[in-house]
């Protein structure tokens, strides 16, 4: 068998173990099925191509070919909703309205390469002395297709971009590898559809581009599927959150560039390839020395590498961003609790997580339990394993502890400052099975610590409000005081002066001034009062 018909019998079977997996992994739902159809239809294609390779007659090279190129046109329709399905929160709005346009395109596009003759597309076939297929030029509808291809790559590209730029720190290690797959197979694919648009001609070797790209795919979704829950992936786009065009810049470079090395090859008068293969290397060679030696390129690189693939690592400095803003951020003990371990078991890709605090008879926030089961006699059980250690880790959920409510603790860290304790961080097992590293212990005791010194605040700020309160109401309450002593002293004397003095007329009238202008003194007093039990407005 030949090196091409064997390659391309290689991506077809590639293509049938992603059928096979898909069909029989994860649940039902429109995802999958459209990975599935999308490989049925990448299998066509390399059945046509396969036929083509095969081929000794040149009538019937054009057949098959027609087929290749209608299977491959139509393929957006299903890829595109795949891509664009990441970012769906409820299916039944997986199609928008420029989704739906493009997939309205392509099956417009597919049926009208079914029907239009191979000719038109392909000017001449070339084959070898010993019958086999040598490649092909290209006409301007040729060249049509071939910019298809190239806006489609892009789209894929810009999807997919946006989607993993959204992903959190776990999707992210499911969205990785598809993402690499997708950039090589992309990159693939620009150099085969490159030469077609510079000299309209694709020679078996450039034919051999849509295998390889197919065999890169599949190895990233295959290794992707059965290591991750990749259809369990859903990304939330914030409303009003802005696109990344990063791609859609790179790609209309790459075509600029294109262009400007078409262009010297012909007023050199060098063949493409040579010319094109010697100003590629000449900026590789000059994009490497400028990494070497700018230490800034480096940083960025390594700090690229180190948030995307290395994803067990922590970026110190945003991380810490992140979690001074959400610390200093919330208005209520309650709320901070919650809002940190929410966010510590996501950074740390933990399944589930309790923060307890030490305060009245303990309050806690929780982050994928059903309920908070955090009693007093766990909390005594806990102290008790972390009385030497501020963090704790366990190989498996929680074997020190006898009581089942916290057999699925795998983390402890205290929130102490020396001798005081002021609670506790639970954490649940991590994500895909992993161990907890030193460089988790080192985070989780970095957070604790940090979280201490905040619900050491949130205490302080509560005292000083309820000594401001308490010296409010002192102060409020000394001038009620007063005006009791006045009107009480006012209604003594009269009571005093009414044994000696009752029958007298004068007496009597000042009497009842006195218990008058009394009574008037209290319904006022009565009436301040009770406004100021009225909220005050900000």
């Amino acid at each position: 068998m030949h090196f091409p018909a064997l390659l391309t019998v290689v991506s077809l079977a590639l293509l049938a173990a992603v059928i096979v997996t898909h069909l029989f992994k994860g649940k039902n739902e429109p995802q999958k099925g459209l990975l599935i159809s999308s490989a049925l239809v990448l299998a066509g294609t390399q059945i046509a191509l396969l036929l083509m390779f095969a081929a000794h007659d040149p009538q019937a090279v054009p057949a098959h070919f027609r087929r290749f190129v209608a299977l491959l046109v139509f393929f957006p329709a299903l890829a595109a909703p795949f891509f664009a399905a990441f970012v769906r929160r409820e299916d039944r709005k997986l199609l928008s309205a420029p989704l739906r346009g493009i997939v309205a395109l392509a099956i417009v596009l597919a049926v009208a390469a079914l029907v239009i003759p191979a000719r038109l597309i392909v000017g001449k076939i070339h084959f070898y002395g010993s019958g086999s297929l040598w490649g092909m030029e290209f006409s301007a509808l040729g060249h049509a297709i071939a910019v298809y291809f190239l806006l489609v790559n892009v789209l894929f590209l810009c999807l997919f971009e946006n989607t993993y730029r959204a992903a959190t720190v776990a999707d992210k290690v499911t969205l990785k590898y598809p993402f690499l797959g997708i950039l090589v197979a992309s990159v693939i694919n620009f150099i085969a559809m490159s030469r077609l648009l510079a000299i309209s001609v694709l020679d078996r070797n450039y034919l051999l581009a849509e295998p390889c790209a197919i065999i890169v795919l599949c190895v990233s979704f295959l290794y992707a599927s059965i290591r991750y829950p990749l259809f369990d992936v859903r990304i939330y786009v914030r409303p009003g959150q802005s696109p990344s065009i990063v791609s859609i810049v790179v790609a209309g470079l790459y075509l600029l560039s294109l262009g400007l090395i078409t262009l010297f090859a012909r007023l050199l008068g060098f063949p493409y390839d040579r010319l094109a293969t010697m100003i590629i290397g000449i900026f590789a060679v000059f994009l490497l020395c400028a990494v070497l030696i700018s230490g800034k390129a480096k940083k960025r690189l390594r700090t690229f590498l180190s948030e995307n693939f290395y994803l067990a690592r922590y970026n110190n400095r945003k991380e810490w961003r992140r979690y001074a803003e959400i610390m200093t951020s919330d208005a209520t003990i309650d709320e901070f609790l919650s809002n940190v371990i929410s966010s510590l078991c996501d950074t740390m890709l933990v399944r589930r997580g309790a923060l307890w605090a030490d305060i009245g008879p303990g309050k806690a926030g929780s982050y994928g339990l059903d309920e908070e089961r955090l009693d007093a006699e766990l909390i005594r059980d806990i102290q008790k394993l972390t009385a030497r250690e501020p963090v704790v880790v366990f190989k498996k959920p929680l074997v020190g502890l006898a009581r089942e409510d916290g057999k699925w603790i795998c983390a402890i860290a205290r929130l102490s400052q020396g001798e005081e304790n002021r609670g506790f961080i639970l954490l649940g097992e991590k994500d895909l099975g992993r161990a907890y590293t030193e460089e988790d212990e080192d985070f989780l005791a970095t957070i604790a610590f940090q979280a201490k010194l905040a619900l050491d605040n949130f205490l302080m700020e509560e005292r000083i409000i309820e000594a401001r309160q308490m010296d409010s109401f002192n102060r409020f309450a000394s001038f009620v005081i007063h005006d009791l002593k006045n009107t009480v002293g006012m209604l003594s004397l009269v009571a005093e002066n009414a044994r000696d003095n009752i029958g007298n007329t004068d007496f009597q009238k000042d009497a009842l001034e006195t218990i008058r202008r009394s009574v008037e003194k209290m319904q006022n007093l009565i009436t301040s009062l009770n406004v100021h039990k009225m909220p005050a407005s900000l």
